[in-house]
């Protein structure tokens, strides 16, 4: 696609995509960047039933290049690691289908084929830093070990001026058109709103 050309609908809802990466993929090995308190690992752990997914953050405060609430202390970002860890802990459903790595995430694919952690994950979803540099660095760094017919995903399709703080659109867009993939966008399932903070930036990988 073109850096202008307009995403095309992935015909699912924002909600679905756990459903969808049960039946497209089942058995398969999905990574998400970013994890934070955890929402959306629960969310895809439990309706990904069939997958394993690797839970990639570092949890420490930045003290530059990150300029958001998410940013918090790391007496804090510990605290959330460790409820969130015990919440996965005392589920009997998920066990053996996650696995915590407390590392950058560009800095993740590089270990993965050193320290040879599995097949090639079918999906890798970036929820972390969406600023424009931040999000080209992880599309950039996951591409080449995502497995064929695999998924680049994440959340906050949008960017604001230039995307210093926010440039995930621009950074999405730019790294499709590159290499002539599609960039597909899910909504929120219980919105009327058009604007694109209700956008889901997907790539499908040929």
């Amino acid at each position: 696609v073109a850096v202008d050309s307009a995403p095309e609908s992935a015909g699912f809802s924002e909600q679905m995509l756990g459903s969808f990466l049960d039946q497209t993929y089942g058995e398969a090995l999905g990574v998400l960047l970013g994890v934070g308190k955890g929402a959306r690992a629960l969310e895809l752990l439990n309706a990904w039933q069939r997958g394993v997914l690797f839970l990639v953050d570092p949890y420490i405060h930045l003290r530059r290049g990150y300029e958001r609430e998410e940013n918090v202390q790391d007496d804090e970002h510990q605290r959330m690691y460790e409820h969130l860890r015990n919440v996965l802990h005392e589920r009997p459903d998920v066990q053996g289908r996650y696995s915590f790595v407390r590392e950058f995430s560009f800095a993740v694919p590089s270990l993965w084929k050193e320290k040879k952690w599995g097949p090639q994950p079918m999906i890798a979803f970036l929820d972390a830093n969406p600023s424009y540099g931040a999000v080209r660095t992880d599309l950039e760094a996951w591409w080449p070990l995502l497995a064929s017919g695999g998924l680049l995903a994440g959340s906050n399709y949008t960017s604001e001026g230039d995307g210093s703080i926010v440039g995930v659109s621009i950074a999405v867009d730019e790294f499709a058109a590159k290499r002539g993939l599609r960039v597909f966008v899910t909504t929120v399932l219980d919105s009327t709103c058009s604007c694109p903070e209700d956008f889901k930036a997907v790539c499908w990988r040929s």
